[in-house]
């Protein structure tokens, strides 16, 4: 199962084990890609709590946004050829984050008859003081972004990419801007860092800042780092936009070399602790 990569990509996957009845073993994938001056950076952790399937996904750059292809509007993930019955619970904005960018209506002043005159105007730097976005984002299970590749590869995400269907959105469905479907980079991730400045107007729409909480039902005991084995980190409103692959292979077979430098990285707790891990397990069972 793979992704197709663009130009120079970094990668690590780490595994966390959390002593706890309730939450069980997390995968992270981290995953960094920088085109034409500027690195895209972002951070994904699966986790089981409760049979559900809890997604936190953050942009981790640490420049700016400076245009709509700069925001993360998508994640794309396998489940190492696993069918996964998952349905969207909730998308939620913790601690630290918010979305940013409302119209703004201001009185300039009054006519000669003394009605008073209004400019409205969109302010990036507005919050929104929110949590539940569950109507801006949706969930696919079987995106099919990778044809011909038989493997299902599921997709939460922002934008439509002519991708996600109005019905395919998180509860409770409520349409905060725009259009009643996921459309846009609108309410897409942009850094925490990002200090809300560029005038590009590709960016004059409400966004978020830092992090959203994905959950799914449908897990079961399954554990995320048993199971998920790459992503696709997908920024801008086309497939053809940077996306930034973590995990996995390379690339699939048949499809050509990315241009530039591809470097394959598997750090701390990657591929062969993943490896290893199994095989304790297996031993431990008395499995071959």
């Amino acid at each position: 199962m793979s992704f197709r990569s663009v130009s120079l990509v970094v990668l690590s996957v780490s595994l966390c084990f959390i002593a706890t009845p309730v939450l069980q073993a997390a995968i992270t994938f981290d995953g960094e890609l920088t085109v034409s001056g500027y690195t895209y950076k972002a951070k994904v952790t699966f986790q089981n709590s409760g049979g559900n399937l809890v997604v936190t996904l953050s942009n981790t750059a640490t420049e700016r946004a400076s245009a709509p292809g700069q925001v993360l509007t998508t994640l794309f993930f396998a489940a190492n050829g696993e069918t996964l019955s998952l349905t969207p619970v909730s998308a939620i904005l913790p601690a630290g984050s918010d979305a940013y960018g409302k119209d703004v209506t201001t009185l300039i002043g009054y006519d000669r008859h003394g009605r008073p005159i209004y400019d409205t105007h969109f302010d990036r730097t507005v919050p929104w003081h929110i949590t539940a976005v569950g109507g801006e984002w949706a969930y696919k299970a079987d995106t099919g972004v990778n044809p011909p590749d038989p493997d299902p590869i599921y997709g939460i995400g922002s934008a439509g990419l002519g991708v996600f269907a109005p019905t395919d959105r998180f509860p409770p469905l409520t349409n905060l801007w725009g259009p009643d479907s996921v459309d846009g980079v609108q309410f897409g991730i942009i850094p925490a860092v990002d200090d809300l400045s560029s005038s590009n107007g590709g960016l004059q729409v409400p966004l978020i800042r830092n992090t959203v909480v994905f959950t799914l039902s449908g897990l079961g005991t399954a554990e995320p780092g048993d199971i998920i084995n790459e992503v696709g980190f997908q920024y801008g409103t086309a497939l053809d936009e940077p996306r930034v692959i973590v995990g996995g292979n390379p690339r699939p077979l048949g499809v050509p070399e990315p241009t530039g430098l591809v470097i394959w990285s598997i750090l701390s707790g990657g591929a062969a602790g993943l490896a290893a891990m199994r095989r304790r397990r297996a031993e431990a069972s008395g499995r071959p």
